[in-house]
């Protein structure tokens, strides 16, 4: 059997346990991982919170440190196309036989143990183990869900905790206050570990953090915007200049440059605290951090970009982007919602700036109808139809596509890799399909 196939098995079991914890917070992944030999505590870890930028933030990290010669693994999520993209080392998708493994050594130990976990809680083992197994000396590990009562807060070797961009999401477990939200974030804080935090948060949310760092004796460090220089920004990156430094970045959208500003701060408290990262390593992590689902290029010839923008802060960064990226071309959307995402104003914002709306679903039993996407798009878009499916959905926009138009693919990260697999199949004839 190859390890994808060992893997797909492991995801179907992994399928058979709760998306949620009943009773939230790290006892079960802590007893989960005890029963694993507590390979969590070998290992030295960059913590990264927030509720948009944590992605691309913790990649940025990651990556510095592969470059600087330390044995790094990455945890992010959600996926985008393969559950591997959420366990890298040295900033390569662990092996699929080798995650298939872990994943039913955590379910047969909770299986054994009598533990009750939630898939997080096993993924977030699994992770934790092959990290260990693989002589990871540092992990930076982005939060699934809040921070306190999040399974990787179960980490204790914390050099650095970053607390990236903060707006409403997961109103379910969270609420909508922004300082409670703020609060749940920075319990990622321990041991007076410092802090770098974006540097844009409302007010709101920036006065209960402040309060939380003081509490932890935790210093707290934000970039400074004032050493930022001579942006520019482009379809398909930007360059600028911090504290003297120039960068290339591969993510276009001056959101991206605030989480680039927020991670090189997060990699200077780093080489402060004796860890061997130099001006060359933090350019080196920028430039080559990975981009997926975040306003990626999935052709350049038409331009098709997909964006995992799926709560209304994201989505208004992403109309920011467009507009200061394309404000003279048409825009194509194709959009596509999960259920328990608070879809209304993310679909009226994106709806706004297209000539042409395609309401469409992600793959999965958690998908919004594409009738509610298109009724909540209807009105506001010049333009908008329904499309039973991604694929559909893409072929549509590709036949409505005028010379200079441009193909925005977003309102999940579930979406965004749907359309990045299409692509890669369909791509190259869309190319020649549109000479």
């Amino acid at each position: 059997m190859t390890g994808e196939e060992r893997l797909s098995l492991a995801e179907k079991r992994l399928g058979t346990y709760p998306r949620f914890s009943a009773v939230p917070g790290t006892e079960n992944v802590s007893a989960l991982l005890g029963a694993m030999g507590d390979p969590h505590k070998k290992m030295r870890y960059v913590h990264v919170a927030g509720t948009n930028g944590k992605g691309s933030t913790t990649s940025m990290i990651a990556t510095a440190l592969t470059a600087a010669g330390y044995r790094t693994g990455l945890y992010t999520s959600p996926s985008v196309e393969r559950l591997t993209e959420r366990v890298c080392i040295d900033m390569a998708e662990a092996d699929s036989g080798d995650f298939a493994s872990a994943l039913d050594l955590a379910m047969d130990s909770a299986d054994r143990k009598g533990i009750s976990p939630a898939q997080f809680d096993l993924l977030t083992a699994a992770a934790f183990y092959l990290f260990e197994k693989s002589g990871c000396e540092i992990v930076c590990a982005e939060v699934g869900l809040g921070g306190r009562l999040d399974a990787t807060n179960v980490i204790e070797n914390t050099e650095v905790a970053v607390i990236t961009s903060i707006s409403a999401d997961h109103v379910a477990q969270l609420g909508s206050d922004l300082g409670g939200i703020a609060r749940e974030k920075c319990g990622i804080l321990k041991g007076g570990c410092p802090v770098v935090v974006y540097p844009c948060q409302p007010q709101e949310a920036m006065n209960a953090i402040c309060a939380c760092a003081k509490a932890e004796k935790s210093e707290l460090v934000m970039p400074d915007l004032a050493a930022l220089t001579d942006e520019k920004p482009g379809a398909f990156g930007t360059e600028f200049v911090y504290r003297g430094v120039g960068y290339k970045l591969n993510m276009p959208g001056r959101h991206f440059v605030m989480n680039a500003i927020t991670a090189i701060e997060a990699m200077k408290v780093l080489a402060r605290r004796g860890l061997k990262l130099t001006d060359e390593h933090t350019v080196r992590g920028v430039a080559a951090a990975p981009l997926t689902g975040r306003l990626q290029t999935l052709l350049e010839d038409p331009v098709i970009l997909a964006d995992g923008a799926h709560n209304p802060d994201a989505a208004q960064k992403l109309c920011r982007a467009i507009s200061e990226l394309f404000g003279d071309r048409r825009i194509i959307t194709v959009m596509g919602m999960y259920s328990d995402k608070d879809y209304v104003p993310c679909v009226e914002a994106v709806a706004e700036l297209s000539d042409v709306f395609l309401a469409t679903e992600p793959d999965g039993s958690r998908a919004r109808s594409a009738v509610d996407i298109w009724s909540a798009a209807r009105g506001r878009a010049k333009s908008a139809y329904i499309c039973p499916s991604v694929r559909s959905a893409i072929v549509q926009a590709v036949s409505f596509r005028r010379p200079g138009d441009v193909i925005i693919c977003c309102g999940s990260f579930g979406l965004a890799g749907a359309a990045k697999k299409a692509l890669a199949k369909y791509g190259p004839y869309i190319s020649q399909f549109t000479k």
